[in-house]
């Protein structure tokens, strides 16, 4: 069967997370019952990330090894590519934002017009329940300022 979504992981020595992650990944997008693959991006070597991914029990599950660290973005592009699926998308490695929020974005897709082609989580959407260190917290806000201004 042709899974409806292509779920793209950019991954920098995640060797201590990564298979909790997928777990939960998996498990998010089965209960949503979301047909998926997911490419877990390994950007750069560095420690087992990408032998931890090429042992998890899930066939749906697959890695693909940068040679060199070339950053995130080089990562979701290199995921992105070939992609058969009809739709296409990246959450971090960590999941820092909860794979439910998925749906979400998936949902929102499949109920636009015609012209949209894309959707963006947010974690200061007023809709989003992200949960993180109040230092974190006061960091972002002090970044953002700056952007404000600058």
């Amino acid at each position: 069967m042709h899974p409806e979504l292509t779920i793209v992981l950019p991954a920098y020595r995640e060797e201590d997370t990564i298979e909790i992650c997928l777990h939960r990944l998996v498990a998010s997008l089965d209960d949503l019952g979301i047909s998926f693959i997911a490419r877990v991006v390994v950007d750069g070597p560095g420690d087992r990330t990408a032998e931890i991914v090429r042992k998890f029990p899930d066939a749906r599950i697959s890695v693909i090894e940068l040679e060199h660290n070339v950053g995130k973005g080089f990562a979701i592009r290199t995921g992105f590519e070939d992609c058969t699926s009809e739709y296409v998308g990246f959450i971090d490695a960590d999941l820092d934002l909860h794979p439910d929020g998925l749906a979400t974005a998936l949902q929102s897709l499949k109920d636009a017009d015609q012209n949209v082609c894309g959707a963006i989580g947010s974690k200061v959407h007023p809709q989003s329940h992200v949960e993180y260190p109040l230092s974190r917290r006061f960091m972002s806000a002090i970044y953002k300022r700056f952007v404000k201004i600058g």
